[in-house]
């Protein structure tokens, strides 16, 4: 939403620092190169300061504030991922704007600056307008209205404050300008913290998303291994005693453990039986397998609706896809801190019953015929 703005100006702005300072002879300006880096280093690390801002506070609405409606899975782990993109963002871009801010205020008066100014300027007001039509279109749509105000406070807010600071470029004999000055750096700098900490607030931090990392990990190791288990009982028509009957050399599997604490993750047969279901007759086997996570998962498909177990999944001969691990898009895999046990059910297609039927003599019958 906010990069197409900001990097069609971007180039707008630096071929006209590039044209003017071809010109800049005749038209007798002092412009040099090292205006011209400086100029568009100001206009881009401002740019990804006041994105990386808004960005974590869109985050911060949509966590703090949900939607029943437009939240997803999928969404969820969108936004965190946004939220710590930001925040590297802001985290580099912030201390090389302050820099920068610092060396441009002492031309405060030249044609460059203005001209920065100006661009910024520009840039503020289209990503406010546009900003604006896209939250007004969702709120038509149906989004909450809190959270979608929340939202336009932080582009306001920030183009707001970027706009009130740029727009002394283009006033004369303006008072206290040094103190104008100071005091807009130090609220870009509270700014900033504050968007910091409330990144980490929405995405956990480094120490949160290692974790969750780990778990990503366990889920995707139990996964694996339900599915050779479902690929043991197939071939052998039994279930594993233990899983090292598992680790196979010829098909290159290997038993994963834990990836932190190196520990075994456990397995256990709950019972292997047969059933006749219309003449049918199945070999079940229902299994669980369990580790000890870090975090917790909750993923909502509205499956509690139906009111049945969703630990539970039976696995058919020919899928075992519907309960194979999909990242954040399966249910199957919800869990919470400690340890969690997950139980499956497979079902093996074994013979067909044949129905009894009367023994008919067919030797001494007799041909009947029908006038």
């Amino acid at each position: 939403m906010f990069m197409f703005p900001t990097l069609f100006v971007t180039v707008i702005v630096g071929v006209v620092l590039l044209i003017t300072s071809v010109v800049s002879k005749e038209t007798g300006k002092k412009f040099t190169a090292g205006d011209i880096i400086v100029a568009v280093i100001h206009f881009l690390s401002l740019c990804a300061v006041a994105l990386a801002i808004v960005q974590i506070g869109f985050a911060a609405a949509e966590k703090w504030i949900p939607d029943l409606l437009v939240d997803n899975a999928w969404r969820r782990q969108s936004m965190i991922e946004s939220a710590r993109y930001a925040i590297s963002v802001l985290i580099v871009t912030a201390p090389l704007y302050f820099i920068v801010v610092r060396k441009s205020q002492k031309a405060m008066d030249s044609w460059m600056q203005k001209f920065t100014a100006g661009s910024v300027l520009l840039v503020a007001g289209i990503v406010a307008i546009s900003t604006l039509a896209v939250l007004v279109y969702n709120f038509i749509s149906g989004e909450i209205g809190l959270r979608l105000s929340v939202q336009l406070a932080v582009v306001l807010l920030v183009s707001g404050g970027i706009a009130a600071y740029y727009q002394l470029h283009f006033r004369e004999n303006v008072k206290r300008i040094a103190l104008i000055k100071k005091f807009y750096l130090v609220k870009v700098v509270g700014v900033t913290l504050v968007a910091i900490v409330a990144g980490f607030m929405v995405t956990g931090g480094p120490a949160g998303a290692r974790a969750e990392r780990f778990d990503d990990r366990r889920l995707s190791d139990l996964s694996n291994m339900q599915w050779q288990i479902q690929s043991y009982f197939e071939e052998n028509r039994t279930m594993p005693a233990k899983l090292l009957d598992l680790h196979d050399a010829t098909r290159g599997y290997a038993l994963p453990a834990d990836p932190r604490t190196k520990a075994a993750y456990e397995y256990r047969v709950i019972k292997e039986s047969t059933e006749t279901i219309d003449g049918e007759q199945r070999a079940v086997a229902e299994f669980e397998l369990c580790a000890t996570f870090e975090t917790e998962r909750t993923i909502d498909s509205g499956a509690d609706a139906y009111a049945y177990e969703t630990k539970s999944s039976a696995l058919q001969y020919d899928s075992f896809l519907p309960s194979y691990y999909q990242g954040d898009l399966s249910p199957h895999w919800n869990h919470g801190i400690g340890k969690e046990c997950f139980t499956r059910t497979i079902k093996r297609h074994q013979t067909t019953i044949a129905p009894e039927r009367s023994e008919l003599n067919v030797i001494n019958a007799e041909p009947v015929y029908v006038d």
